[in-house]
Parts: C-alpha cells; sequence; structure tokens
C-alpha cells in the first residue's frame, strides 16, 4: 500500500482564522495517497486575533516568526486601527503530543491590515504589511502623499523590526514579495 511506504516523517503547522492546526505529512506521498491514508490535523492552538485577515511565517537566523494582520480592533472610533502582532514560534513535543508555543515580540500599527509579507535580500529581511485603510476610505490611485504600505527591516542586534519605507499605495489589498533569478 502508499500508505506503509517509508519516508521520513516531517511536520507542518496550518493557521486558519485563529486557530493553529498541526498535521504530520510524509512529502513522499502525493496528495491522492494523503487521502487514501486519513492523515488526520489536530488543534494545537488557538490565538486571540481582532480580525486577522493574513498570517505569514517565516524564519530568520533559526528562529520561526509568525505575524498577524489584524484588520480592525471592533472599536468603531478607531477608523479600522488594531495592533497587529509579530510571535516567535516554538514549535513543542511533549510524550508524542505537539504544541505551540507563541511569544509576543512586537506590535505594529495598522488600518485594516490585509496581509504581510516576508522577503530577504542579501543579509536584511524584511516584512511588509498593506493597510486597506491607511489613507482613509479612498481607494484607486494614491492621493497626495498617501503611503498606505509599510516596510520594515530587521535588525539582528535587538531582534526586532523598525520602519524603513513607506510606499504609496491606497486600499492595497495584498503584497507580494518575488524573486529573479539571474
Amino acid at each position: 500500500s502508499r500508505c506503509s511506504r517509508k519516508s521520513k516523517k516531517r511536520s507542518m503547522v496550518l493557521l486558519a482564522a485563529a486557530l493553529v492546526l498541526f498535521f504530520d505529512f510524509r512529502p513522499s506521498l502525493a496528495a491522492s495517497d494523503a487521502i487514501e491514508c486519513n492523515i488526520t490535523i489536530e488543534e494545537i492552538l488557538r490565538v486571540k486575533t481582532h480580525a486577522a485577515a493574513g498570517w505569514k511565517h517565516f524564519i530568520i537566523d533559526d528562529e520561526d516568526y509568525i505575524a498577524v494582520a489584524n484588520f480592525w480592533d471592533g472599536n468603531p472610533a478607531n477608523n479600522m486601527k488594531a495592533k497587529s502582532v509579530l510571535y516567535r514560534a516554538i514549535v513543542t513535543e511533549t510524550n508524542g503530543k505537539h504544541g505551540l508555543r507563541l511569544e509576543r515580540v512586537q506590535n505594529f500599527e495598522t488600518v485594516g491590515a490585509h496581509g504581510w509579507e516576508f522577503a530577504q535580500s542579501g543579509n536584511n529581511s524584511y516584512l511588509i504589511v498593506s493597510n486597506y485603510y491607511g489613507c482613509g476610505s479612498s481607494r484607486g490611485p494614491p492621493q497626495q502623499s498617501c503611503r498606505s504600505t509599510a516596510v520594515y527591516r530587521f535588525e539582528r542586534s535587538r531582534k526586532r523590526f523598525v520602519p524603513h519605507q513607506q510606499l504609496a499605495t491606497a486600499g492595497p489589498a495584498n503584497v507580494l514579495a518575488f524573486y529573479r533569478r539571474y
């Protein structure tokens, strides 16, 4: 049977809204094999968020991080403002039971944050957030000095992100980093 193939077992953490799930998988199995093998998913953690619209996992210096883009804190007087959060993620295993511990590293002021993107260039690491309501409710081309996409650079000495640049966008719903081979 395809399920009895010997392969190195790997783990993956899946973030679904404010629920953290964990499942084991065998990378040598095809997706159709995984269905036949009844791979199970287990809940390992619930995370309190404020309408999380995006999650991003990345690794810097062998440490796992998870950035949560909180869309809105629910307060009508705040004009879609929220604190988005960066966590250091520590995967644990005790007696064969998996767990995940999140340590809050940093908060970011965001306005209708839709998601995070992580990028690296040389030895520099960047975290980019698209603030959908960063220019109020206007959409379309950026008006005047509106800069609603924030770029942060990781300072290794402080293990924190610092403001790097604001990009001229209005109503951004997503950010994508891509790499080109030369």
